[in-house]
């Protein structure tokens, strides 16, 4: 009998959302995961990844340093209706300054159950906002609104006392609570899936790997609403590696395999790079999916490994790839797909 929440259903987010809000970064991941205890009794949460250093748009302040818009991209938007020009006519060069949010996502999960989508996920992110540039300086003629919004370059701030300070303390912000075997079929379904994510899925639980170690043990998964060619809502599902290190490594490793070159048999030192990665993971086939989830392996590189791997193979190489781990790599070589 389940003695923990099984879905959204009866847990009060916004209560949730304040009991994070609350809570001082500087105390470290173990207060968040309390905190989850707390609102979300019988889930054991842990810590599964720290994705860090992103930027994105923060608000407006004029001149002297007061708040005038929390979403700079609401502001702009409401001020030119689109239009550069009429921005400019409006606001050019009087000092308005746009901040920047830095931060990084806490993703914290629970086990809910046996199967690979039997967890909770929380999506927790830690914030802090500064003064980034001065939005609209005299004599600059942007193009579009999203040269405003975004420019490729930009003159940092000179001898302003608000450069670069932080507005206040890092914060949390609760972005997210998923249980994933409520939400699975949504992910996988042929109509608003995700299909790269289905056949993720069903590689990693018919392969090696899923019988070796939880899907949730080593990834995490991020969602998004988006629109296909056809224009039907759907939505894109990532999985992100709780071991980002080993991500980090994949990519270096096939940025050099790629000045090198590598044909149908691996030069000793890249199969041995290779098999690194797997045994640091703890599981066969770990270079596969992390190059399938970065996406950062060109085709022919990508394809050249795994005909390597899969020659190796079929020559009885010690070692290598079980019959079920060389149907993923054939499958891959005949029908290419990644993130």
């Amino acid at each position: 009998m389940l003695t923990h929440p099984a879905s959204r259903t009866g847990v009060d987010l916004d209560r949730l959302a304040a009991a994070c809000a609350d809570l001082d970064p500087h105390d470290g991941p173990e207060a968040l995961i309390a905190c989850l205890q707390a609102s979300l009794p019988g889930l054991t949460f842990r810590l599964a990844l720290t994705d860090p250093d992103w930027y994105r748009l923060g608000g407006l302040l004029d001149a002297e340093g007061r708040r005038l818009a929390r979403s700079l991209e609401d502001w702009v938007e409401a001020e030119s209706g689109g239009d550069v020009m009429t921005l400019l006519a409006r606001h050019g060069g009087s000092g308005l300054l746009a901040t920047s949010l830095t931060g990084k996502t806490r993703f914290l999960i629970a086990d809910t159950g046996e199967g690979s989508l039997d967890f909770a996920q929380v999506e927790v992110e830690e914030v802090q906002e500064k003064v980034d540039r001065e939005l609209l300086p005299a004599g600059w003629m942007p193009e579009t609104i999203e040269d405003v919004l975004d420019p490729m370059s930009y003159t940092p701030l000179a001898d302003n006392p608000l450069a670069d300070n932080p507005l206040g303390p890092p914060h949390y912000i609760f972005k997210d609570l998923t249980f994933f075997s409520e939400v699975g079929g949504e992910l996988i379904s042929d109509y608003t899936g995700d299909q790269r994510f289905r056949r993720f899925l069903e590689e990693w639980e018919g392969s090696s790997a899923g019988r070796t170690i939880p899907l949730r043990e080593r990834w995490v998964i991020t969602r998004a609403p988006a629109l296909d060619c056809q224009g039907t809502h759907h939505r894109e599902v990532r999985p992100l590696s709780t071991r980002p290190e080993l991500a980090r490594r994949m990519t270096e490793l096939a940025r050099t395999a790629q000045a090198e070159g590598t044909g149908i048999a691996l030069p000793t030192s890249l199969a041995n790079q290779l098999q690194a990665i797997d045994r640091d993971a703890g599981h066969h086939l770990a270079w596969y999916f992390l190059a399938v989830a970065t996406g950062q392996v060109p085709d022919p590189l990508m394809e050249a490994l795994c005909r390597a791997h899969v020659a190796a193979s079929r020559d009885g190489a010690p070692g290598f790839l079980a019959e079920t781990d060389r149907a993923v790599l054939e499958r891959w070589i005949e029908e290419p797909y990644h993130f």
